[in-house]
Formats: C-alpha cells, sequence, structure tokens
C-alpha cells in the first residue's frame, strides 16, 4: 500500500494510519478473554506514514493512545486544535521517535459477581499501573524486568513513591478518584 502511495500523484499529500483491535488473552494469568487492563489486552499496532516527517522504518517505543490519533491528523492537515480533546498530537514523537510521551489512560467496566466495577491503568514508559476504586486493588509492573506482568510489585514499600507518581496522572485525568 505505501509502495503504490508513494509512487502515485498523491505521495505528498497522503497520510497512512493503520491501527487495530487489541489483543487477546490466551490463557495467561487465567484469562481467555480480551477484558482486562493488562497490556496484552490494551495495547494495539499503530503505524502512521505521513509525508515528510520522517524515515522509513522509524519505530517508536512511547506509550500513545488512540485519543492521539485526532489531534495528530488535525495537525499533519494543518487545522487548528480544538480546545475539548483529550488527546494530543503525536506529530513530534514521528519527527523524533525518542521525544517522551506522557503517560496514558485505559479504563474499563467490569461485570464482576452481580457488582459493577471500574478499573483504570496508568501505562508509562516503564510501568504500568492498575487500579479499581471501588474494590481499592492496586496492581504495578515494571515492563524493564517484567514485560508480561506476572508479579504485582504495589504493595513493596519501596514502591511508594512510584504508585503516588501514577495516581496524581490518574488523578489529574479523573479528578473525581479518591483513594480511602
Amino acid at each position: 500500500l505505501l509502495d503504490t502511495v508513494e509512487k502515485s500523484a498523491y505521495a505528498d499529500n497522503t497520510i497512512v494510519v493503520l491501527w487495530s483491535d487489541h489483543g487477546m488473552h490466551m490463557g495467561e494469568k487465567e484469562n481467555i478473554e480480551k477484558f482486562t487492563l493488562w497490556e496484552r489486552s490494551t495495547r494495539v499496532p499503530l503505524i502512521i506514514s505521513a509525508p515528510g516527517l520522517m524515515q522509513p522504518g522509524i519505530r517508536c517505543d512511547q506509550p500513545v493512545s488512540l485519543m492521539d490519533l485526532y489531534p495528530t491528523l488535525v495537525e499533519l492537515a494543518g487545522f487548528d486544535q480544538p480546545s475539548h480533546l483529550d488527546g494530543r498530537s503525536l506529530v513530534t514523537q514521528l519527527k523524533n521517535p525518542n521525544t517522551e510521551t506522557r503517560p496514558v489512560i485505559s479504563s474499563y467496566k467490569f461485570n464482576w459477581a452481580e457488582d459493577k466495577v471500574t478499573g483504570h491503568a496508568v501505562r508509562s514508559m516503564r510501568y504500568r499501573y492498575i487500579y479499581y476504586p471501588e474494590i481499592g486493588l492496586e496492581e504495578l509492573y515494571d515492563h524493564q524486568v517484567d514485560p508480561n506482568e506476572w508479579n504485582n510489585i504495589a504493595y513493596k514499600a519501596s514502591n511508594t513513591s512510584i504508585i503516588d507518581d501514577h495516581r496524581k496522572i490518574l488523578l489529574d485525568m479523573l479528578p473525581e478518584l479518591s483513594w480511602d
């Protein structure tokens, strides 16, 4: 597809964005579904090709959100950013994939037993923090040493400041949250 676009008369004004659905657990953590807030269920492929911004094949490993797509396309098309957007443009990362992004948030409403439980995950470059407000459960995974998220380190005293930093990120986006 990209080869065809590059050979066409539209090569200098065509933006291609490819993304897909998120993954599915195939028995990991005793799950055979995709309704979790772990990395396997929230990570999606995302490829952006925009004329003149990047070298082919460059990879950015920063966490981003699909909410960032609209602001990115608005900027690439040369329009002003609407003030109501939650996402942020990824043009800076397209120009320099090492530019750090802010952490991103995923949320999901679970049906556990007869209760509705909301969960929120914060994915920073190194960590994934998950919080379930209705039940007070927290999870923290260090992707530098545990990329498969097997070891919940949220309740280790040495991680208090990491938890506090990720809680602040959640509170900035969702000020109605509280910790008892």
